[in-house]
């Protein structure tokens, strides 16, 4: 996968500072890594007299086990070039430890980041966590410029930003074209992926606004919770489930897709259920779609929704047991929406209830 081979193929490099010695500014040097110090106690803090990192930050490989990159409030990040050769404002690699990014209410941007705004590299069953205020990446060039936020590898994942924004694209077509992308990878412990964000916004080619995927065989959920618009050139949300957990997306602001709007896939028998609290529109594709191929559990709740092929499409089966019997598909359209497409809501089960409400709603 392409993602996988960027991601691990990563050398090393950054940081720069400023200097100011008889009223002349000279250019910023490259640095070496941990441009914040040395963790003390696990921890390293970047203080706003420390920034505004121009070069961005970065500790790689990361032996201390845990290890939290602490950004003191205040602290800018403010990446405007990659002459160390880090590709990102912030870049985190572990070698088995957690790792985490404390920065609530940090805001971070990127002009020169052709691998993403901020990156976290986890290993093994470890969990990751990013917190941040805004995330801006502003890079139009480089293989995966159009990702503003990312954490690949690693176990249970976390995610908890402000508004998020990014002007590139990712190199061909897959399943991490996405402003924010999570990977957790197959692990035989449990392992969840929870994301928060503000308004998310690409204006880059081909490119998602969130998209979370779990491959671990075992219990793990996926939540996302989008708290402000979503505008974005292909899907809005897609979520990918390869395991026996729940499926949660609750959406507070409008979506203004170029492809789908929500997009949910489970391949076991965890449910899924979709909260859509303002309006949908798909420019390519499906309004909602939610899909569980394991049996499980469907439930869409939406205001109005736009699609080109469906408003909303609502499929549960059972491929992975001799039974057949899927779970129960409910979609409840709130009073006085419009829901439309070439066919406004299809819903598919097998051997089980199909609940579809929508008092005073209209399908066209």
């Amino acid at each position: 996968m392409a993602f996988r081979n960027r991601r691990t193929s990563r050398t090393n490099g950054i940081f720069a500072g400023t200097a100011l010695a008889s009223a002349i500014v000279f250019a910023p040097p490259a640095m070496a890594d941990n441009e914040c110090g040395p963790a003390v106690n696990d921890v390293a803090v970047c203080a706003p007299a420390n920034g505004p990192f121009p070069s961005g930050i970065a500790y790689r490989p990361i032996t201390v086990n845990p290890f939290t990159l602490r950004l003191l409030p205040g602290t800018v990040v403010n990446q405007i070039n990659d002459d160390a050769g880090i590709g990102a404002a912030i870049f985190l690699r572990g070698v088995g430890g957690p790792l985490t990014i404390d920065g609530a209410g940090v805001n971070v941007s990127a002009s020169a980041a052709p691998e993403g705004a901020v990156f976290i590299r986890g290993t093994g069953s470890s969990p990751t966590s990013i917190t941040l205020g805004n995330v801006t990446n502003t890079t139009t060039t480089g293989a995966y410029s159009g990702q503003a936020i990312a954490i690949f590898g690693g176990g249970s994942a976390t995610i908890n930003v402000g508004d998020v924004s990014s002007a590139g694209t990712v190199a061909g077509s897959n399943y991490y074209n996405a402003v924010v992308s999570v990977d957790v990878l197959r692990t035989q412990d449990y392992s969840s992926a929870t994301v928060t964000t503000g308004a998310v916004t690409a204006t880059g080619e081909r490119m998602k606004g969130i998209a979370v995927g779990i491959r671990t065989p075992a219990f793990g959920d996926i939540a996302v919770t989008a708290n402000g618009p979503i505008n974005v050139t292909s899907t809005g949300i897609q979520t990918n489930s390869s395991s026996t957990g729940r499926t949660t997306i609750v959406v507070n602001g409008a979506i203004n897709a170029g492809g789908r709007g929500i997009d949910a896939f489970a391949a076991q028998s965890g449910s899924i259920s979709i909260t859509a609290n303002a309006n949908i529109v798909a420019g390519g594709d499906t309004g909602v779609r939610a899909s569980n191929i394991g049996g499980g559990d469907i439930s869409v709740n939406t205001r109005s929704v736009t699609g080109v092929s469906h408003g909303i499409r609502a499929i549960s089966q059972d491929f992975l047991s001799a039974t057949g019997r899927s779970g129960n598909v409910a979609i409840t359209i709130a009073d006085g929406s419009v829901v439309q497409g070439e066919k406004a809501v299809r819903a598919t089960a097998s051997n089980s209830d199909i609940v579809v409400t929508g008092r005073g709603a209209t399908l066209n």
